[in-house]
């Protein structure tokens, strides 16, 4: 994993990173779909050479290491087959969202910092330049409250941007452990719950919560095609209802691109958001 960051990381020692298993990159894929959106998005296609694909099953791995541009972790599961499609809130959906909390701890302990990114996000602007430079924790939100630093924002955390720090790592590690007491809870609905525990403020780690005005998806899409950075395909379930809405939205976007840019400007489209 070390070597693997190493060399993908920027020149602040930090990654991009997503997660892959076989059903995501089967024809037609929503893996592909993903990658495409870098060459359309607005100073997106550098991120490519820093992004680490998590990978859990040989197939995902093979997959990604064939494309050769692409930096690629296989995370070994032994006791556990995650290759299927692993559907909300079954055994397997969540032993690969925990499974993954405990990759993006390694990263973090390794001195990495990182943006992680659900592969059924697309990428339609350089994100960096809007993410908050005070805060270590950042999480997108399904919806925003309006206060940046306010729980109430509900949490996604399919979009985590986290810097390398003490206070960072302990509560991914807390996160991680609080499995062990809530077996059967989603570690987004276990994230709610942490947010308001007295212990965060034990750490110091106040938690940042991203406007979905640059930072949509489907349950609050961003307003301003002039203004986002990504759009998820959140409050959708099934992988052919996801890469249908990803199609939509990279067509919608291609063509926003089309438009003069006095047009852009003053009278950007609306998503269609179709099914």
């Amino acid at each position: 994993l070390e070597k693997v960051l190493a060399s993908a990381a920027m020149d602040n020692k930090t990654v991009f990173i997503t997660s892959l298993n076989k059903a995501w990159i089967e024809k037609d894929s929503i893996f592909g779909i993903f990658l495409m959106s870098f060459k359309y998005g607005i100073d997106t296609e550098w991120l490519i050479n820093h992004l680490v694909v998590i990978c859990f099953d040989e197939t995902a791995f093979e997959y990604c290491t064939d494309m050769r541009t692409l930096h690629c972790y296989h995370f070994e599961i032994e006791d556990v087959d995650l290759s299927d499609e692993a559907l909300f809130m079954t055994p397997n959906y969540l032993e690969m969202m925990f499974r993954r909390i405990l990759v993006l701890t390694n990263i973090l302990e390794l001195g990495y910092s990182f943006l992680f990114s659900d592969t059924d996000i697309m990428w339609l602007r350089n994100p960096f330049p809007h993410l908050h430079p005070d805060a270590d924790f950042q999480v997108a939100s399904d919806h925003f409250a309006g206060d940046p630093f306010s729980p109430n924002s509900a949490a996604n955390c399919g979009l985590l941007y986290i810097r390398s720090t003490p206070a960072t790592i302990q509560f991914l590690k807390m996160w991680y452990e609080e499995r062990e007491f809530n077996p059967n809870i989603h570690d987004q609905d276990l994230f709610g719950r942490l947010k308001y525990c007295p212990a965060m403020r034990k750490i110091g780690l106040r938690i940042k919560y991203l406007n979905t005005q640059y930072f949509g998806g489907i349950c609050e899409p961003s307003r301003d095609m002039n203004l986002v950075c990504s759009m998820h395909t959140n409050c959708c379930v099934g992988l052919e209802k996801k890469k249908n809405y990803l199609k939509s939205v990279l067509e919608d976007w291609k063509n926003y691109l089309t438009l003069p840019l006095t047009i852009r400007k003053s009278n950007p489209p609306s998503w269609s958001l179709s099914q």
